[in-house]
């Protein structure tokens, strides 16, 4: 579930998210997902209210995304990151009292490194660390989210990503693997089983327009398929996330649905 225009903050955050995650659960979907700068956006009041509505009726809120606003500098050890760090702890204090447990780490404007700006690989995996910290306070996962190199030039393909979790080893840092983003850097499928054991959880859309699953635009119909055959192959039990834009939220959403139950089958 993500708010159309990709990062654009409704009028509304809370009642956004609370319209949009009950049509999802009543077409079928299992849980939802929304985007990070919805939830950083809320006023006391609206979280209150968005946490009222979790206990009258459960909104499954998984995960949330797209945590920082892309003109940030997270790799910039010079730049004031208590700020990001504020951002990230006010997220996870919502994510809490909503019961989500993934915050991913996308946000890939942010987290580019300029080392001609004085950024560095270094001070990036610092803050990331430190954001692992209060994640965990919270019992929130972070998720690195490899993403397309046009998006950013770190944790691209899932090889690099993966490599990174283990190296930093911390226990409140996972990796996710997003179909989308490997078919756009034309990753070989096979490389999701050598991080496997890494992955908590996974987005799914058709490259090249990031439409939803199944839709007559992908560049390659197969692709997703083969993803979730591997998905399976590896023996994954965690979710996948429809992670995509929508011309009509309502039908895009179902006919995604229908088509995950048939290539997860």
């Amino acid at each position: 579930l993500m708010p159309e225009g990709v990062a654009d903050i409704p009028e509304s955050p809370a009642a956004e998210i609370v319209y949009k995650c009950r049509y999802l659960l009543s077409v079928g979907y299992d849980y939802t997902e929304c985007g990070g700068g919805m939830l950083a956006e809320l006023n006391d009041s609206e979280l209150e209210y968005l946490v009222s509505e979790n206990k009258k009726s459960p909104l499954k809120l998984l995960a949330v995304n797209s945590m920082f606003p892309g003109h940030w500098r997270l790799a910039d050890k010079n730049a004031y990151r208590g700020e990001y760090l504020s951002r990230g702890v006010k997220i996870f204090g919502a994510m809490e009292k909503l019961g989500a447990k993934y915050a991913v780490f996308g946000s890939g404007s942010a987290r580019t490194v300029h080392e001609e700006n004085g950024e560095s690989c270094d001070a990036l995996l610092e803050f990331i660390i430190k954001l692992a910290d209060e994640a965990e306070k919270h019992g929130i996962t972070l998720l690195i989210e490899p993403l397309r190199k046009t998006e950013t030039n770190i944790f691209v393909t899932v090889p690099e990503s993966g490599e990174a979790v283990r190296k930093i080893a911390h226990p409140a840092i996972r990796l996710l693997i997003d179909s989308f983003h490997m078919a756009e850097e034309k990753s070989d499928i096979s490389c999701v089983r050598d991080y496997m054991d890494l992955v908590d959880h996974c987005h799914i859309s058709e490259s090249p327009k990031r439409t939803v699953p199944g839709s007559s635009d992908s560049a390659d119909l197969e692709y997703n398929k083969a993803f979730a055959r591997e998905l399976i192959k590896a023996g994954y039990d965690g979710c996948v996330s429809v992670e995509s834009h929508f011309s009509d939220f309502k039908a895009d959403s179902a006919a995604a649905l229908n088509y995950l139950r048939g290539i997860f089958k």
